[in-house]
């Protein structure tokens, strides 16, 4: 018997390492529908929860649809929001400390064709909990939600992209949420400063003390980055101006070690030339490194996701082409 059982575990191991090594990567995801992503986490069982809205054509979204996926990328439910009837987009998703879900987007339901941010809570069944659509009361205008992070208490904060027709002027917003999806306040940043325009936050990150920073761009485009208290309330604000990294947005920042920060970033689609880069700098604002990722043989380029490895190693994802647009 205890050859029988050994013989039959190792079947299984058999089996099982025969499943690991033949999966094909990468997944395409959508059933070939036109698909755009722009948030991925982690799900409790290892697999993949993926935000991502439908277009209806090339300038106008048509549904929200959150992925799921196993630990091999395949497909294992998906679920649409929105009725198609309108405009609507899921933009960025991550996990509740009670295994729920939250995301953020933006909908043309309330406000005749012109979007509204608006965020979502999700059980672990995914039955919707709560969801908070911010109709901006300054008049109608295209605003969207592009940040989603959960607070230790239970509330949450949120990024705003543009508010009601202020757009010139009020074009990167905080607002903070209670457990249930309730306004508390909200934070216009970049008021104070009349040398900064055209500012855009693209990623919203908490900090190791408790903070929040954005990051994103201003002006030119220059990399441009926000750090504020518990409050909302701006502490420092960067505008990276080392000559090798003169023009170019950040996609994505992390927290590597406390108080230690890296961005990616590039030309994110603009018609100037610009190479894909990281950045490191300090939890005060000073810039400590930048690193150019490909030479200058490109003639644009970018870099987004990033990812901690070990304690000495970062992934970065990056795109570039090496023909001039409008290839």
């Amino acid at each position: 018997m205890k050859t029988l059982k050994i013989y039959l575990i190792s079947i299984v191991l058999l089996v099982n390492c025969g499943f690991s090594y033949s999966q094909n990567w990468p997944v395409i995801l959508g059933d070939n529908h036109h698909l755009l992503s722009y948030g991925i986490t982690e799900d409790y069982d290892n697999g993949l929860l993926i935000s991502s809205y439908l277009l209806l054509n090339s300038t106008t979204t048509k549904q929200g649809m959150l992925i799921k996926t196993d630990i091999n990328g395949n497909t294992l439910w998906q679920k649409s929001f929105g009725t198609g009837d309108y405009p609507f987009d899921l933009w960025k998703v991550s996990k509740s400390e009670d295994n729920g879900t939250i995301l953020c987007g933006s909908t043309a339901k309330y406000d005749n064709g012109h979007y509204d941010p608006f965020f979502v809570k999700l059980n672990p069944c995914n039955k919707v909990v709560w969801c908070t659509v911010l109709h901006s009361e300054l008049g109608s205008g295209d605003d969207y939600g592009r940040g989603i992070i959960e607070l230790a208490d239970g509330s949450y904060i949120g990024m705003i992209k543009y508010y009601g027709y202020q757009i010139q002027t009020i074009r990167i917003s905080l607002i903070k949420l209670n457990p249930y999806g309730e306004p508390v306040w909200i934070q216009h940043l970049a008021q104070e400063d009349s040398t900064v325009y055209n500012e855009e936050g693209y990623d919203l990150i908490l900090t190791s003390d408790s903070n929040y920073m954005v990051a994103g761009h201003r002006n030119g485009p220059q990399p441009y980055f926000i750090m504020c208290d518990s409050t909302g309330k701006e502490e420092w604000t960067l505008s990276w101006n080392d000559n090798d990294i003169a023009w170019g947005s950040i996609d994505e920042a992390i927290e590597k070690d406390s108080g230690i920060f890296y961005a990616s970033g590039g030309g994110k689609g603009y018609t100037f030339q610009t190479n894909p880069f990281f950045l490191k700098f300090d939890k005060n604002g000073n810039e400590l490194y930048h690193k150019i990722l490909i030479g200058d043989t490109v003639k644009g380029s970018g870099a987004g996701p990033m990812e901690v490895i070990d304690d000495t190693t970062l992934a970065i994802g990056v795109q570039w082409r090496v023909d001039p647009i409008p290839t």
